[in-house]
């Protein structure tokens, strides 16, 4: 619990970190609008609004007690943090009074060492949140099936309810126990009103965003920006998982956490067994059904959608593999466990000097915005212009690449496209200040190939000022003249 103390604290000091990609940049921009804008706004998106009211909440509370002291992206990000902060008390509280000791501190470390937990955590997006909902979800199950008490529907139902308005793909795990539960009634009879009154209760305050994603859907079938299925998918939600790179290696670590849950499992009645099983396949279920969806109409699921699950899994693992007997044998899985626990935390450091550079690699770019105030910032690719905006909080503007309405609204036209020449220096001459070009990097010191186009399609000179990062992008930064 020290060691996952510890780590907490790292993350909440990379909440300090001033960089952004472009859907965080779309959340910052979002939090803007009013309550009412977020929701209309984000029921034309493809995700549900609980997220964006919370940031925006915290946000607008930050920025009326201590104004621009603290930047609006570390108080967003921090937002992200809560969930894992909640969840390491409920490691330290109720996963150590239902299921041992050694599971509580193990689930407590695996939470801020798995694979991709710091950099989700860290993101500026709903998917911490998801996280936190699917948990307290299933753990809010496994208390049914022991107890079947009115405090434990009451927190399932809340936290089911949560997840639906909080992301798409939380919702569908939060269905699964829906699913799971339905089973356990067919075993005891008792469970089966309270999860009927649960069911009906949920799907009605669910009910009016349900109609807001059916558009969705029909949105995404048209067109959606996730890519087709391969044959290498399986694997790549594996290593999302589990983050070993080595095929082999994958294979053995997936044998090994197999067999720790089937010897935790062995010899146990079913009824007992079927709870933390749930776990472990609950982002099997998720990812399966994301699968279908994809063959269905087209791809709609993507490795990090699988995230909100993923903590469940750990627990559930640990939980089964506690089960073991005789002690013996329960102490040498549980050591298992807990060197592949050892070998996560070991790589997060490696995780967090790479945060930390690519935090140095903005720096150049944020110092050059704080330079020129009023400067303009133009780019050929949708990523770069729309970060850029957000970073600096100057028009980025879009060269001859498509705006979609959404980000046109969203944005509140800071982010315009422009085709002439005359545009451009319409814009500069109401800016006031300088233009600056910012291209993908090319190999070298060599001009790129989008540089050298927008140089011949305006006319202008473009003198190299700096390498940055903007986003995930590393771009040159060009001085623009001549126009």
């Amino acid at each position: 619990m020290l060691l996952a103390l510890f780590l907490c604290c790292v993350m909440v000091r990379c909440t300090g970190f001033q960089y952004i990609w472009v859907d965080e940049a779309f959340t910052l921009h979002l939090i803007q609008h009013s309550f009412r804008d977020v929701v209309w706004l984000t029921g034309t998106d493809v995700h549900p609004p609980l997220y964006y009211l919370i940031v925006k909440s915290v946000v607008d509370a930050a920025n009326a007690v201590v104004g621009d002291a603290v930047s609006r992206v570390a108080v967003a990000r921090f937002v992200s943090v809560v969930p894992y902060m909640v969840l390491l008390g409920v490691c330290a509280t109720y996963i150590k009074k239902r299921m041992g000791k050694t599971v509580a501190g193990l689930s407590a470390v695996f939470l801020f060492a798995a694979p991709q937990f710091l950099y989700m955590g860290m993101e500026i997006r709903m998917y911490s949140w998801a996280m936190l909902f699917v948990t307290l979800s299933f753990l809010s199950y496994i208390e049914i099936v022991r107890e079947n008490n009115r405090k434990a529907w009451w927190c399932f139902g809340l936290a089911t309810l949560a997840c639906a308005y909080t992301h798409n793909y939380a919702g569908v795990a939060a269905g699964a126990l829906y699913g799971v539960l339905g089973i356990h009634a067919f075993w005891n009879r008792s469970l089966l009103k309270p999860l009927l009154l649960c069911s009906i209760a949920v799907f009605v305050l669910y009910l009016p965003w349900l109609f807001v994603l059916m558009r969705q859907v029909g949105a995404v079938r048209e067109s959606y920006w996730i890519p087709e299925l391969t044959k290498d998918s399986g694997y790549n939600y594996l290593f999302y998982m589990l983050g070993i790179d080595s095929k082999h290696l994958l294979r053995l670590t997936v044998m090994m956490i197999a067999f720790c849950c089937v010897r935790g499992l062995w010899g146990q009645p079913l009824k007992r067994a079927v709870p933390p099983c749930v776990g472990v396949l609950l982002p099997v279920v998720v990812t399966l059904i994301g699968v279908a969806a994809s063959l269905l109409m087209r791809p709609v699921f993507v490795e990090r959608y699988m995230y909100p699950a993923v903590f469940a899994f750990w627990i559930g693992s640990l939980y089964t593999a506690s089960h073991a007997k005789p002690a013996a044998e329960r102490q040498i899985i549980l050591l298992m466990m807990g060197m592949l626990a050892v070998l996560y935390t070991l790589s997060f450091p490696s995780e967090y000097r790479s945060m930390r550079s690519k935090a140095r690699q903005t720096a150049p770019f944020l110092e050059l915005a704080e330079k020129n105030p009023s400067a303009v910032y133009v780019a050929s690719h949708s990523h770069i212009h729309r970060t850029a905006n957000v970073l600096t909080g100057r028009p980025g503007v879009a060269w001859r690449i498509p705006v979609t309405l959404l980000t046109e609204r969203v944005y509140k036209g800071q982010t315009p496209r422009m085709d002439t020449v005359e545009q451009l220096r319409e814009l500069m001459r109401e800016a006031g200040g300088p233009l600056f070009y910012l291209s993908e990097v090319s190999s070298g010191d060599e001009m790129g190939e989008q540089a050298f186009r927008f140089m011949k399609e305006t006319g202008c000179t473009l003198t190299k000022q700096m390498r940055a990062r903007v986003g995930l992008h590393e771009v040159d930064v060009y001085l623009v003249s001549g126009i």
